[in-house]
């Protein structure tokens, strides 16, 4: 796990529930579920979510043209957003490419 990757999503997290007033009653792990009947966001926080963390990855891999909802998102039957520990591997993959 890259643990910057973890941080910077615990972080836009942490953001999200602020904004949106919700409160967050659980400690933020790699195995916290993001999606799903035991998930933390709501369809509307998940797209929220998704619309900052594509936002920060643009920025990260100055690409702004980059988008998450790709045939590989689209195919995962939300196996990438399974968990945080999840999505963390989907961005590391995200950055690895764009670096290749």
């Amino acid at each position: 796990m890259t643990p910057p990757i973890e941080s910077l999503i615990f972080d836009l997290l942490r953001n999200l529930f602020q904004k949106t007033g919700t409160p967050l009653n659980i400690q933020l792990t790699p195995d916290t579920p993001l999606t799903g009947s035991r998930g933390i966001l709501d369809s509307l926080m998940f797209v929220q979510f998704l619309t900052e963390l594509e936002k920060t990855i643009q920025c990260r891999i100055q690409d702004t043209s980059y988008t998450l909802l790709s045939i590989q998102l689209i195919n995962s039957n939300e196996a990438i957003f399974k968990n945080i520990q999840s999505c963390c591997d989907y961005i590391v993959n995200i950055l690895e490419e764009s670096n290749s």
